[in-house]
């Protein structure tokens, strides 16, 4: 259920990329395996599911951003959008700025997430 409702959210805040984006975020919290950020999401934990579909879209949303070797203004622009469309609070952009940065560092291991 979760790949569908995060590749049409996807969809909506990212475009045809977020649909790829959307799904691999859907597996991992549908397949409730995750373990970020020591998080251990477990299926029918709302709140741990929300949790682990935050830290993965800005985690991923860096680590792609970085895939051609250099992350551009537009890329930044696009990642602050979205937290804006996501109603975020300061707290919670900083906490996603942070998940971003992470992400596009190059000793981001993006299979030990997954």
């Amino acid at each position: 259920m979760w790949k569908l409702v995060a590749a049409v959210l996807g969809y909506l805040f990212v475009g045809p990329w977020g649909i790829l984006l959307g799904l691999v975020v859907g597996h991992i919290i549908d397949s409730g395996k995750s373990n970020l950020a020591g998080l251990n999401i477990k299926r029918g934990s709302v709140r741990q599911q929300q949790a682990a579909f935050f830290q993965t879209l800005f985690l991923l949303m860096g680590r792609l951003a970085k895939a051609d070797g250099v992350v551009s203004t537009e890329e930044i622009k696009l990642a602050s959008d979205i937290m804006n469309r996501m109603g975020l609070s300061d707290d919670a952009k900083k906490q996603a700025i942070a998940l971003f940065n992470q992400g596009k560092e190059a000793s981001f291991d993006l299979v030990e997430v997954l």
